[in-house]
């Protein structure tokens, strides 16, 4: 019993919480008037479960909303000849086409090289695809991301449970979008995007690489969907988490304020 109302509670809380950010933003937007807009990169597949898709489409379609994002490009996994999913469809979302052998996968290295190479001076994000932001990103036209990069701790758009089956809260831990002005230094970013402990082995080898990681998600908000999620075990050997133990150690990044 005291679970499950600790559940409810938290449920309740978390409810008002994204309703009340959702009313502030909604008319955010209409007074908008961005100096800077972002560059948002995301990863796609062929998602054959429905509603898995229409949480990415939710996402794509906020994000497209959104006055501080003035393009997605959607780095899309063995496509193939098959056609794009409607949603994609859009004068301010770009299709790159990446074919990956045997399925192995993008890696941030694959976003970074592309962000170097074709979107420098401007603000980028390379976020999970089930991600969207709201209009704190305003935040950023006034911020020196100056071999810095930022990586968000998500808020759920619900009481969503981890991998491991537990209620899921935010920490320190957990990173889901990065945000950069290229071009950024080198340093090993040939992580799979996706797999378990990935946010955490890219913010060990950007520290390694002498890049000043920091975790403003007080005042620059990303908004997770993802109502089903699952176990541990389904990710058969798409993990990093069995690295050795100080990997995970060295890559907590303190949840702050922007400038804090």
């Amino acid at each position: 019993m005291p679970d499950e109302l600790s559940s409810t509670k938290f449920l309740v809380a978390n409810s008002f919480f994204c309703f009340y950010h959702r009313a502030v933003d909604f008319f955010r937007r209409l007074t908008a008037r961005p100096k800077t807009r972002a560059h948002l990169l995301v990863t796609f597949y062929r998602e054959t479960d429905r509603s898995r898709l229409m949480e990415y489409r939710a996402c794509v379609k906020r994000n497209l909303r959104n006055p501080f994002i003035e393009r997605i490009h959607v780095f899309y996994e063995n496509r193939a000849d098959s056609k794009a999913e409607e949603f994609l469809i859009h004068p301010r979302i770009q299709i790159h086409d990446f074919e990956s052998p045997q399925n192995q996968g993008i890696t941030y290295g694959h976003l970074i090289d592309f962000a170097n190479q074709n979107l420098a001076g401007k603000t980028v994000i390379i976020a999970n695809t089930d991600i969207y932001f709201d209009c704190s990103l305003q935040a950023l036209e006034r911020y020196d991301l100056t071999n810095k990069v930022l990586a968000l701790t998500r808020y759920d758009c619900g009481a969503y449970k981890g991998w491991n089956g537990k209620l899921w809260s935010r920490h320190d831990l957990s990173q889901d979008s990065w945000i950069f002005r290229p071009p950024l230094r080198k340093f090993n970013a040939d992580i799979k995007i996706g797999w378990l402990g990935c946010d955490n082995r890219l913010a060990y080898q950007m520290r390694r690489g002498a890049v000043h990681v920091l975790n403003p998600s007080l005042t620059v908000r990303s908004w997770h969907i993802h109502k089903r999620r699952l176990p541990a075990s389904s990710f058969a050997h798409k993990t990093y988490l069995e690295e050795e133990d100080f990997v995970r150690k060295r890559s907590r990044v303190s949840i702050q304020k922007l400038g804090g």
